[in-house]
């Protein structure tokens, strides 16, 4: 048996820009590539003037970055942090495909000299990067590795180098457990699963469309699925007082791996396939708060922590559990009900370069299916079929082993709080 998550979600994490390669940059990115360089130039002033405006005995006013509409975004007046900045990134970015040109204002620089500002009079060293440095760096980066990878045109390139007999494979028999099964990646992998004699058990929020999809699917493959229960994935707190992000994303997913890990032992080339994101990338796990209690909420910035999280698990599963293949995954940027529904200006405008919903539950078909996938270390990060690195260089987003320790520990009280 087979347990793949794949849970929809209302606010996938956007996007945000600098250099990354492992899959060359399609001619059709070739333009926008040039404009992404400008908008990290850019983005670099005002890291750097930012940096320099929270320095004591600096003025006030050393620095400002201009986005959408010409109102400044100040870093000091408006205590710019990382769990901000999407925000302010959705903005920029909205700009930036709509051909606005962000201003940046000149900086006055008194008499400071711009060659020692990492040493201030008081002697105190501003040459480490913050935590708000970190995540405009990550965004930054993400966003150029995404235009690069994980567009249609990315898939197109990184399949040249698939081995198509990976999935020529006879699935009868064989059980696949897949929540979010009823639209979008989750229901393009039920019916490649299903297409090759695989028995799909569908875990989704809604009955209806669940039986809608199942009919489909059905009719399509020719072949039988068991629909099972539901999951909910929304922004407020459950009955019980939890956060639904992260009763979603996080603690379900950890409930459900957990309680199928004794029967996933028992049988013959057990599986376990998560789909994460490559958002988490923007991420470093932050275990002391889980249901994000602290500071302004975001969704966006809730997800993307939830993937990180989800990834960790893995690892930490794959360590525990040597009898069943642990994999995490990202599908890519893909057209699926659920970026139209949450990111429509997003979506409007990258929708050409977007990958379709069966290019983004290819990874997840071949690890769930092929026997090439197996033959990988249990554990590890997948994109286009390539295990690729859980952390962007230079980004400071590795946890401790006592934090991801601690991660699971605390979804374990939770667990045993709340199984049924």
């Amino acid at each position: 048996m087979n347990r793949i998550n794949s849970a929809a979600v209302q606010r996938p994490p956007l996007p945000p820009p600098a250099p990354a390669a492992r899959t060359r940059c399609a001619p059709e990115a070739s333009a926008l590539m040039a404009r992404v360089w400008i908008v990290l130039f850019i983005l670099a002033q005002f890291n750097y003037a930012e940096s320099l405006r929270r320095a004591p005995g600096l003025p006030a006013d050393m620095g400002e970055f201009h986005g959408g509409g010409g109102k400044p975004l100040q870093a000091a007046g408006e205590g710019l942090t990382g769990r901000r900045f999407p925000a302010l990134a959705r903005n920029f970015i909205t700009d930036f495909f709509n051909n606005k040109r962000p201003a940046v204002r000149q900086w006055k620089t008194s008499s400071t000299s711009l060659v020692d500002i990492s040493k201030l009079a008081d002697g105190t060293d501003r040459g480490g990067a913050s935590a708000s440095d970190m995540s405009i760096y990550r965004n930054a980066v993400w966003f150029v590795k995404g235009l690069q990878e994980y567009t249609k045109s990315g898939y197109e390139a990184a399949a040249k180098h698939f081995a198509p007999a990976d999935l020529d494979v006879n699935l009868s028999g064989r059980s696949f457990m897949i929540t979010g099964a009823n639209s979008g990646i989750g229901k393009a992998t039920a019916q490649e699963i299903a297409n090759r004699g695989g028995i799909v058990h569908m875990v989704c929020r809604n009955k209806g469309r669940a039986d809608a999809a199942k009919d489909e699917i059905v009719e399509r493959s020719k072949n039988q699925i068991n629909n099972a229960g539901c999951m909910v994935n929304q922004r407020e707190l459950t009955e019980e007082g939890l956060e639904k992000n992260f009763a979603t994303n996080t603690l379900g997913t950890y409930i459900l791996t957990t309680a199928l890990i004794p029967a996933l032992k028992k049988v013959e080339d057990p599986r376990v396939v998560t789909v994460s994101s490559g958002g988490m990338l923007t991420q470093k796990l932050n275990v002391g708060d889980l249901q994000f209690e602290k500071g302004t909420f975001d969704g966006t910035m809730a997800y993307a922590q939830n993937k990180r999280q989800q990834v960790i698990l893995t690892e930490r599963w794959a360590s525990q559990h040597k009898e069943v293949h642990f994999s995490s995954m990202h599908p890519g940027w893909a057209d699926t009900p659920a970026v139209q529904l949450s990111m429509p200006s997003f979506h409007a405008k990258m929708q050409a370069k977007l990958r379709t919903e069966a290019m983004g539950a290819d990874t997840v078909v071949w690890l769930a299916a092929s026997p090439a996938a197996v033959k990988q270390p249990s554990g590890l990060f997948f994109q286009d079929r390539t295990a690729v690195a859980t952390h962007l260089p230079l980004a400071s987003s590795r946890s401790t082993p006592q934090e991801d320790e601690k991660l699971q520990a605390v979804l374990e009280e939770f667990a045993l709080k709340f199984k049924p």
